[in-house]
């Protein structure tokens, strides 16, 4: 067991004799500090869009990227990390932030497909109102973000069968996110086959908005998330000891760089833009289509 904080791991407090280990290598300073940055920019260009698009309901993603809450702040735990890896104080910043952040990033995805069913006029075809199905997700999802939340602070207990219990309780957000995903995946698919079938009908159509790509681009975004949350998954079932545990670039590989990722996508093509583009298109009584900004992309 090595606890020197010169030493090359693992790094934890030791209780009644017991290494308690938090890092099994020295946490990345630099990799750290480079998703510090990148989750900094990627905030700063979603509250532009949050106030430019008026998309309001992106609150919960742009405050899964940053502050007391966020992605950001979560990375910088693990800088500090770097420097006194047994301090408990950046362990549980890392460990709250960095698994609490992606479940504010999925509500904002349930809530998006709602807005692109009603920019679409497709609520018609939805079997349950898509403000319910949106609610229903993101209650769900809270469900989710509270196990996660409690399982990542239970560990600093320093008992062992406290952080036994905190695996499994986190265990089973994963699980229970992965579900989500899935039926939230098969309602996007739902709804994309209806507005294909609309077709020329649709007012976006008209409006030579190509609507298509806000379908493809919540799949994609989906995916990262369901890769993100099974490899969460993985890891917590091979335990202490397990290959991914134990290698620091899979933190790096399929969690940060996921999320940065998925800022990233949204920036690029923001659902807030399609709302607008059909609001912009109604409210000049479909008529004269240069009157709007059309994302022809």
């Amino acid at each position: 067991m090595v606890n020197e904080l010169d030493g090359p791991g693992p790094f934890g407090p030791v209780v009644n004799g017991t290494q308690i280990v938090f890092y099994p290598y020295r946490p990345n300073a630099g990799a750290a500090w480079t998703f510090v940055v990148l989750f900094a920019i990627g905030v700063l260009g979603h509250v532009g869009y949050f106030f430019w698009l008026r998309a309001w309901h992106f609150l919960p993603f742009i405050l899964g990227g940053v502050a007391d809450t966020g992605e950001a702040f979560g990375y910088y735990g693990r800088a500090k990390a770097h420097e006194d890896p047994l301090a408990v104080g950046p362990f549980i910043m890392q460990n709250l932030l960095i698994l609490g952040s992606p479940p504010l990033f999925a509500a904002t995805i349930y809530m998006s497909l709602g807005r692109i069913i009603n920019a679409l006029d497709l609520r018609r075809h939805a079997a349950i109102s898509p403000r319910l199905t949106a609610f229903f997700y993101v209650v769900v999802d809270v469900g989710c973000f509270v196990s996660q939340v409690m399982g990542s602070i239970m560990p600093a207990s320093g008992d062992p069968e406290s952080i036994e219990l905190s695996k499994k309780i986190i265990m089973a957000g994963l699980l229970a996110q992965l579900a989500v995903i899935f039926l939230f995946t098969l309602s996007c698919w739902h709804s994309h086959r209806c507005a294909k079938r609309e077709g020329t009908g649709l007012h976006a159509t008209h409006a030579g908005i190509n609507w298509n790509k806000y379908y493809l681009m919540t799949y994609l975004v989906a995916g990262l998330m369901f890769v993100r949350s099974l490899i969460r998954g993985i890891e917590y079932l091979q335990g202490e000891g397990g290959f991914i545990m134990e290698h620091e670039v899979f933190v790096y590989l399929f969690d940060a760089a996921l999320m940065v990722a998925i800022m990233a996508l949204y920036l690029w093509i923001h659902p807030g833009r399609l709302m607008r583009d059909v609001g912009r298109f109604k409210s000049d009584g479909f008529g004269d289509e240069g009157n709007i900004m059309l994302e022809r992309r």
